[in-house]
């Protein structure tokens, strides 16, 4: 196990990959009609999840030993799988005038918006405007797993091997979803069903990215200039190839990433707590303030830098006011 400290570098990047969430949400970037710029820009953000999964599975993996199934990590892990499992349900009672709101814009008849409603919280993670969320059923389906092979004594290593599997199915999931099948009537068929309970296949993704934080957890990870190296090979890899398969290269991207924030060495400072507690002020908060905004001062989903910039510095303030009013310690359950 390793010895209990604090990852100020883990505070710093979770915040700048807190603001990248934002910018992909928001597309501070759009009306820019270079290829190029946004391809990049899609390529940076697009690693912004992956390091939250990978940064929860560290936090995990840090407070457990070996053999996951003994008493004692089988308590952490279905108390960190209770808190997740609470966390999802409160955001989504928050989301809920918003997600009625999408029922009503969409002018979806109510047995359609209920099965949607039912889709989205169990299968896909997400209703109208609170994409983010998924991350949080995902966890929870990791977890879950994590904590039901435990119990029936399947081996780490397995456990592991396990993890990697679905992740990789649910990379080729995503793959499938963006080929052409309508040739092939019943793969078509079949290929659509998966996307119906699925989606694309990201709710899957996060068993391979919070093995990322388990590697780490262990230290067995990359260190010194060759780590860097790879990591801006890799990064320029991931922007010639795109997303279908990228994943691929976010999963060696999210382990350097991780590995880099956890040995960044800065002086102990209160500026790192904020920071922590302010990027998931703006992780969870950030749809709701963009939902706002576009209704109040634009059409409809709207996207643009005025969106981003108002969507990224609410919260900010928002935590400014909590912390001054000392009333942060009372909404740190909801974070």
């Amino acid at each position: 196990m390793l010895e209990k400290k604090n990852y100020y570098g883990i505070d710093l990047l979770k915040f700048t990959m807190a603001v990248c969430v934002v910018a992909i949400h928001t597309q501070p970037l759009y009306g820019i009609q270079s290829v190029a710029v946004q391809r990049l820009f899609d390529t940076i953000t697009s690693l912004a999840v992956p390091y939250f999964f990978s940064v929860s599975g560290f936090l995990l993996f840090s407070k457990i030993d070996a053999d996951i199934s003994s008493e004692k990590n089988m308590e952490v892990c279905k108390k960190y799988l209770s808190r997740v499992l609470s966390l999802y349900v409160i955001w989504n009672i928050i989301y809920l005038p918003i997600t009625i709101f999408g029922f009503k814009e969409n002018n979806m008849s109510f047995a359609r918006y209920v099965l949607d409603c039912i889709r989205g919280f169990l299968f896909i993670g997400q209703q109208f405007y609170s994409w983010q969320l998924w991350y949080l059923l995902s966890v929870f389906f990791v977890i879950a797993s994590i904590c039901i092979m435990a119990e029936h004594k399947i081996k780490d290593k397995n456990v592991f091997k396990i993890m990697m599997a679905i992740f990789l199915m649910g990379g080729g999931i995503g793959a499938l979803t963006t080929v052409d099948f309508s040739e092939y009537r019943k793969i078509e068929v079949v290929i659509k069903c998966i996307k119906f309970i699925f989606g694309n296949g990201r709710i899957l993704s996060g068993f391979g990215y919070i093995a990322v934080g388990w590697i780490v957890a262990k230290k067995k990870i990359l260190g010194g200039r060759i780590s860097i190296i790879l990591g801006l090979i890799l990064l320029g890899a991931l922007y010639l190839a795109g997303d279908t398969w990228g994943f691929l290269l976010k999963f060696l991207i999210a382990e350097i990433l991780l590995s880099a924030s956890c040995k960044v060495t800065l002086p102990q400072h209160p500026i790192w707590e904020h920071m922590r507690y302010v990027s998931e002020i703006i992780y969870f908060t950030h749809m709701w303030v963009a939902f706002s905004y576009t209704l109040i001062f634009r059409e409809f989903r709207y996207y643009g830098a005025d969106i981003f910039f108002a969507s990224t510095l609410i919260p900010i303030f928002l935590y400014y006011i909590l912390y001054r009013s000392h009333m942060l310690s009372k909404v740190k359950t909801i974070l």
